[in-house]
């Protein structure tokens, strides 16, 4: 059986001890310790991160969020964002530069005058790099790469 016990910010880089006792076990529980890191209060990287090239040249960019605060879908909508507000960075690499933009919706289209800018040809294979900004930390990268065409 597995429970989730939420960590108070002070916690972080600090120990979480655990006790438990068995039926064999004795008067002394068993405990076990464990150190509190950064993931505790990280965000879960997006998933399902795709990309699009319009006929016009613009990429669109879209991902699907998660959160810290629940998964189920109790009311049949969206699971509570888990955060003080929804935001995330998108880096996109392949041309002469990176270009890195913070959006608050899981979205984000590139458009073929950036990609102008930024020496991304028709055939440039594009690298995308999508992290959910957290109230505390950043998730981990969610990463695609879209083909040159």
């Amino acid at each position: 059986m597995t429970i989730f016990i939420p960590v108070p910010l002070a916690g972080v880089g600090g120990i979480a001890k655990v006790a438990a006792r068995g039926i064999g076990d004795g008067d002394a529980p068993v405990v076990a310790a464990h150190a509190i890191g950064i993931v505790a209060v990280r965000p879960p990287s997006p998933v399902h991160l795709k990309a699009v090239r319009g006929a016009g040249g613009d990429v669109t960019v879209a991902w699907t969020r998660r959160s810290r605060a629940g998964w189920a879908w109790i009311d049949g909508v969206d699971a509570p964002i888990g955060e003080a507000s929804e935001a995330y960075r998108v880096t996109i690499g392949g041309g002469a530069r990176e270009r890195s933009a913070e959006v608050a919706s899981p979205s984000l289209v590139y458009r073929a005058a950036q990609q102008t800018e930024d020496s991304v040809g028709q055939g440039t294979e594009l690298t995308i790099a999508v992290v959910q900004l957290g109230t505390l930390a950043a998730s981990r990268p969610a990463f695609l790469t879209l083909g040159g065409s």
